[in-house]
């Protein structure tokens, strides 16, 4: 035995494996097995309250409304069980983005599924687009020193596919914008030494 630690480092030494009893006849496993089929899962399940799959029933289907969007789900379990499995993960996912949506949707305007959902077809939805978006993107800037700049590049990116006659319409728009700001700035201004 002391001289067994020094062949390690000899490569041809092959070490000696313990002696392993005969395999019982494959009949005699058969038969053991047959016996005591089950019993191990019966015990797994009084230890740890496993319960049984339960099988789908194929006539029954739950149906739900969204309120919000007027929208009807169908939850109907399918037969192939990693289909169903696939299928609960998206409604999870979805019900996990609408949720999201509705936290970081801002408080006061409209949330941003509205915009995206929206589309204009008169002049009054046009209006009320331009109103969404200014809600939603534009006036939360507007204490910040940057946002004329904002307003400018706003106006300029927009102006790009229009002809010169809609940007006279528009420089036409924004002067009557500056005549009213102007009447406000002289009333309140006479309003102040009539105090």
């Amino acid at each position: 035995m002391a001289e067994d630690w020094e062949d390690w480092e000899n490569e041809d030494f092959t070490p000696q494996l313990p002696s392993v009893p005969a395999q019982p006849a494959a009949a005699d496993d058969d038969i053991a097995a047959a016996k005591f089929a089950g019993e191990d899962e019966e015990e797994v399940e009084k230890l740890y309250n496993v319960p049984k799959p339960q099988q789908a029933k194929p006539g029954k289907k739950k149906t739900y409304e969204d309120k919000d969007n007027a929208v009807r789900i169908e939850d109907e379990a399918l037969d192939d069980p990693i289909a169903e499995k696939l299928r609960r993960q998206r409604l999870v996912e979805e019900a996990d983005l609408q949720s999201a949506k509705e936290l970081f949707g801002s408080a006061g305007g409209p949330s941003t599924s509205a915009l995206d959902s929206f589309e204009p077809k008169s002049l009054k939805d046009h209006e009320e687009l331009a109103r969404m978006i200014a809600q939603q993107y534009v006036l939360p800037h507007s204490k910040n020193q940057h946002y004329k700049t904002l307003l400018k590049a706003l106006l300029k990116q927009t102006c790009v596919p229009v002809g010169l006659q809609e940007v006279k319409d528009l420089e036409t728009c924004i002067a009557g914008i500056k005549s009213d700001k102007l009447k406000e700035d002289k009333a309140a201004k006479e309003s102040k030494k009539g105090m």
